[in-house]
């Protein structure tokens, strides 16, 4: 998979071909953006392993709901005060998200989360390819390819005349 800075690299000199493939798919209707980005992300996840990556936990913090933070703190066996006090902070949201990047419940050696079964809801959706239906998760798509390859290779395989 590819890094972080790669990606960053990657889809600034594509910049000009991406902006141009986002305003054709702006273009489409709601159904065909989402069945285009459905067929085509499969395909690339296909080829995929987010094991090998994990780009995300290691650079983007999620929004951890008060669900999400009574599943992860049950599974590590401490209280939801105890787990905000240690790993969250709000942000200018208002939303509680992790403190510190990598996110802390990443085991660095495996890239495996250690809370994966009660992960944050925000986290069990990323990268959001299955809910393109609107131009805003369009744009944030956009904006997920500096950080996962999948988006990337989704919006570089993407055919907006198909």
């Amino acid at each position: 998979m590819k890094k972080v800075q790669e990606l960053h690299q990657l889809v600034k000199a594509e910049k000009h071909q991406l902006d141009q493939k986002q305003s054709e798919l702006h273009q489409l209707s709601k159904a065909d953006l989402k069945e285009q980005f459905i067929s085509t992300s499969n395909e690339v996840w296909s080829c995929s392993n987010c094991l090998k990556c994990a780009n995300c936990c290691k650079t983007i913090s999620p929004i951890v709901a008060f669900n999400d933070i009574h599943n992860m703190a049950k599974v590590l066996n401490v209280g939801a005060g105890d787990f905000i006090k240690t790993y969250l902070e709000m942000d200018e949201d208002g939303d509680f998200v992790f403190q510190s990047q990598p996110c802390p419940m990443l085991n660095l050696e495996d890239n495996k989360c250690k809370v994966y079964k009660a992960r944050p809801k925000a986290c069990r959706e990323y990268p959001h390819l299955d809910d393109v239906n609107t131009n805003e998760m369009l744009d944030l798509a956009f904006t997920n390819a500096k950080y996962c390859g999948v988006v990337y290779d989704t919006l570089k395989k993407i055919d907006p005349n198909h």
